[in-house]
């Protein structure tokens, strides 16, 4: 049995297939698998490639070759060297400052000055904007004749 393996897997054999890239060899799978062919070819037909992988002069591998739960540990990994590069060069990195990101509409959440030129394209002359102004309204007219409207409430014995 050995002996018929041996022979069935000669280079021999091979010597008169493509030789194909390893991007080709992925992009021929995913052609298969995408059309409903195996991905997997019977293993007595002649159309296997022959499989050679680049090799790199100094053995680096590209970003490109990596896998996306490889690309996971190399970014921790890249931290720890970043981080050691930095305390031994005396590098100093800070993080810049978020910019806000401010509302353009609403009443909540929404810059004053902002509120006023919304306000000011209603009545050109506003100077606050109209749902401070229909606030203050609502507070003079039943505001004042309420008890306990402005009330902060607190425990008594905090406010003894």
């Amino acid at each position: 049995v050995s002996s018929k393996r041996s022979q069935s897997n000669s280079p021999e054999q091979f010597a008169s297939l493509p030789v194909v890239s390893d991007m080709e060899f992925h992009l021929q799978e995913r052609k298969k698998s995408l059309h409903g062919g195996s991905i997997t070819p019977d293993p007595d037909s002649q159309i296997w490639p022959i499989f050679e992988p680049k090799s790199d002069p100094l053995g680096l591998t590209l970003i490109g070759d990596l896998a996306e739960c490889d690309m996971n540990k190399i970014k921790a990994l890249a931290h720890i060297e970043l981080t050691t590069l930095f305390d031994h060069y005396d590098i100093v990195y800070t993080r810049p400052k978020r910019k806000r990101k401010t509302k353009e509409h609403g009443i909540f959440g929404v810059p004053l000055e902002i509120m006023v030129e919304h306000d000011q394209k209603r009545s050109p002359g506003a100077t606050v904007p109209i749902v401070f102004q229909a606030m203050i309204n609502f507070l003079e007219k039943e505001g004042l004749y309420t008890e306990g409207l402005m009330r902060v409430s607190r425990a008594e014995s905090r406010t003894k």
